[in-house]
């Protein structure tokens, strides 16, 4: 019987000890960090269709840039448009001002100012730049007072498009 008292002594001396180190250890484990929510990528935006050009070179050193953009139907081969138009020569001396009206594409004007109008829009403003073999010439037009061989410089606005009938 004492071994038996003496066997409980050292189960229960065991369990006591066997207890106070799952005391210690009831601590709860560190916890595992916890995971952010990883943004979501933004949405690419949807593109815009790319903006019209500010500037164009129509070859041959006639050139123009958009002072202000117009809106509606640009002019097309054959169309009657009128225009209000300040033209200066490359020294910057006013050569004319006022409005014309024109028939695109039949040589109602100097080749320059005939090609530069297509593709304008009602409300465009242009500038353009002329070189003397698009405007008048070798020998120019001393009635309108353009030299020989001479650039010109003309703004030109779009009032209206009668189209091609």
């Amino acid at each position: 019987m004492m071994r038996l008292l003496a066997l409980l002594m050292i189960v229960s001396a065991a369990a006591g000890f066997i207890g106070c180190q799952q005391q210690e250890d009831d601590t709860p484990p560190p916890q595992k960090p916890t995971p952010t929510a990883t943004p979501l990528p933004t949405p690419m935006p949807t593109p815009s269709p790319p903006p019209e050009p500010r500037s164009g070179d129509l070859g041959d050193g006639l050139t123009f840039e958009i002072e202000q953009t117009g809106e509606g139907d640009p002019v097309a081969k054959g169309d009657t448009v009128l225009l209000n138009l300040a033209i200066t020569d490359d020294l910057g001396n006013p050569v004319w001002e006022g409005r014309f009206a024109l028939k695109q594409g039949v040589g109602q004007a100097i080749p320059g100012l005939d090609k530069a109008v297509v593709g304008m829009k009602p409300g465009e403003k242009r500038i353009i730049q002329i070189p003397w073999q698009q405007g008048y010439g070798e020998f120019g037009d001393p009635d309108v007072g353009v030299a020989p061989q001479q650039d010109l410089q003309i703004e030109a606005e779009l009032i209206s498009i009668t189209a091609n009938q």
